[in-house]
């Protein structure tokens, strides 16, 4: 019998986020886009997003920094504060 697994068309789904506020929850910054970043540019113009981040990043190199936490939250609000409907909580 021959496989037709490869002749098959891909079936296409119209994904939508139902909802007008998304949370998403990241051990710490840079995690958000990593874990979510498809579902966040999929709602980017349509939800409004809470990014939560758990921990500052601190311990996320080998040999830690002096400043790491710093750079790490910076970053996070240089990328992502541009947005009006993204709000980013620090814990």
């Amino acid at each position: 019998m021959k496989n037709n697994y490869f002749n098959m068309q891909q079936p296409k789904y119209k994904i939508s986020i139902p909802g007008s506020r998304i949370m998403v929850i990241a051990p710490h910054p840079d995690d958000e886009v990593i874990g979510c970043g498809g579902t966040i540019l999929k709602g980017l113009n349509q939800q409004v997003f809470d990014i939560v981040y758990i921990t500052n990043g601190e311990k996320g190199f080998v040999s830690e920094h002096a400043g790491t936490a710093e750079i790490r939250i910076q970053e996070a609000v240089n990328n992502l504060n541009s947005y009006n409907n993204i709000h980013l909580h620090f814990i």
